[in-house]
């Protein structure tokens, strides 16, 4: 009887730690999936006072940086398209690919990441993949298949920085001697408002 006894309270007690355990983790899901939304809220009310559009250009007043709105190889469209696919570069070609004259380049490492949006990652990956992590008004129509941009940093002879937008992070190979042929798309920005750079 005691026997019988013992195991009827070991399966409650085991019961009530299963449901304990469901419901510290439905908590726990529904915190951070809150969080989530409210960080994209906060990204949102914050870009609506940063950036200033002024057709294919944007202005963001936070970091005194102006950016192309389109990948180069797109076209603008007005009032709030990009058009066409992104044309990928090698990392030397992306240098060479402002015009000799004009303040635009491509962007540092530091500058792309002020660019990223919504970096918590607390929704599954399969709701996340393909949303690129940036502020989709001021740069839209991005190529969800291609979303590694080049930087103007490298980081060794054979190696150079790139900004993810897939993941909201920067990353670089280590290893892979032909990385730099890699084609990948390039956004150009310069310094200061957009009418100060030609």
């Amino acid at each position: 009887m005691e026997c019988k006894n013992w195991f009827r309270i070991s399966r409650t007690g085991r019961m009530m730690v299963v449901k304990s355990t469901v419901i510290i983790f439905h908590f726990v899901l529904t915190f951070f999936t809150i969080q989530d939304a409210c960080a994209q809220i906060i990204d949102e009310k914050d870009d609506a006072v940063r950036y200033e559009l002024h057709g294919d250009r944007v202005y963001d007043k936070k970091t005194d940086l102006s950016w192309m709105r389109c990948s180069v190889g797109q076209k603008w469209r007005a009032p709030d398209r990009c058009i066409g696919k992104p044309k990928g570069f090698t990392f030397y070609e992306a240098q060479r690919l402002p015009r000799k004259g004009y303040a635009w380049r491509v962007p540092s490492p530091f500058e792309f990441s002020t660019l990223f949006r919504g970096q918590i990652k607390s929704l599954p990956q399969s709701r996340l993949k393909g949303i690129p992590k940036i502020n989709a008004q001021a740069f839209p129509d991005m190529d969800p298949s291609r979303l590694l941009y080049w930087t103007n940093e490298t980081t060794s002879d054979t190696n150079a920085w790139y900004a993810d937008f897939g993941s909201g992070s920067l990353e670089f190979v280590y290893g892979d001697y032909g990385f730099l042929h890699q084609k990948f798309p390039v956004r150009l920005m310069h310094t200061g408002n957009f009418g100060d750079g030609g």
